[in-house]
């Protein structure tokens, strides 16, 4: 670590390069857990800067960056914390990425209408980053998927544009299983990401075509019964080969397939009709535990 450096400056007479340095300097950009005692210090410094308008440099997003990783999963249960939190999702000027969600308190430490703000902050961040996506996207997902539903509901439109969107869905996995929470709407359009996954061509990632269907089989799993109305499009794509039953994605195929019903014989024939399934004792093993476990997980 970093030797710490204090210098006696009056902040007031530098400008905010300079004076976001000596931040950093005398914070030796390792910041610890919670508990440590420059929490007050960098929240005050940070809020500073965000006060005084204008573009965010270098060493201003690094101190945000390091500020908010300094958390370490450990969250803050000062409201103090809670609130520069969601201003920085607010603030269009910071960047995010998933280090910056070791800080971010839980759902319930923030009220209503603060959970409205936040959700509103993270849909924007993902709107701006369309059509493409970007380190936001994933960030501002993974603030969206603790949400309570009914801070979700409101962005139904978005949900399902960008389930359409193969460039960017494939960025926000645990988002996309929160379709779960619409209803038969909902499961239509989970049953829509199995079908549409496609497969990636040379140079792109496996999650291109991983993630949509991972995503859409475990939001099915998560309804259970409450899916029931896509059984029978889940049959057709079982019918024509379409479900995946190999790799890491075969224990969330049997799982959902096994919340809705689906007997061990229908999953079987599934199976069969898929190229390159598992082997039929492993299948039989997959099954077993599935329906032991029922853990619903990608």
């Amino acid at each position: 670590m970093r030797q710490t450096v204090t210098r006696n400056i009056d902040t007031a007479q530098i400008g905010e390069v300079a004076w976001v340095q000596v931040m950093s300097d005398r914070l030796a950009l390792n910041l610890t857990p919670t508990g440590r005692d420059d929490v007050g210090v960098t929240r005050d410094a940070i809020t500073a800067m965000l006060d005084r308008g204008g573009r965010l440099d270098e060493n201003a997003q690094r101190l945000i960056a390091e500020h908010l990783e300094g958390f370490g999963g450990r969250t803050s249960s000062d409201p103090l914390d809670h609130a520069l939190f969601l201003r920085l999702v607010a603030d269009d000027r910071v960047r995010l990425d998933m280090r910056s969600l070791g800080a971010q308190p839980p759902m319930d430490a923030f009220g209503p209408a603060d959970q409205l703000t936040l959700a509103e902050a993270a849909m924007a961040r993902i709107r701006r980053s369309e059509p493409l996506g970007n380190e936001d996207t994933h960030a501002a997902s993974q603030i969206l998927l603790k949400m309570p539903t009914p801070m979700l509901e409101p962005y139904w439109q978005d949900l399902v544009r960008l389930s359409e969107n193969r460039d960017m869905r494939w960025q926000m996995q645990g988002l996309m299983t929160r379709l779960a929470d619409f209803g038969d709407a909902g499961a239509e359009r989970l049953v829509f990401l199995i079908s549409d996954a496609q497969t990636p061509t040379e140079g792109q990632s496996p999650q291109v075509f991983e993630v949509p269907y991972g995503a859409g089989m475990v939001g099915l799993c998560r309804m259970g019964a409450g899916a029931s109305a896509q059984k029978t499009a889940l049959k057709v794509l079982g019918t024509e080969g379409r479900l995946v039953f190999k790799d890491r994605l075969a224990n969330g195929s049997v799982q959902t397939l096994i919340s809705l019903g689906f007997t061990q014989q229908e999953i079987t024939e599934f199976a069969a009709n898929a190229p390159g399934s598992m082997r039929a004792d492993q299948l039989l093993a997959e099954i077993r535990d599935a329906d032991r476990t029922r853990s619903c997980s990608f």
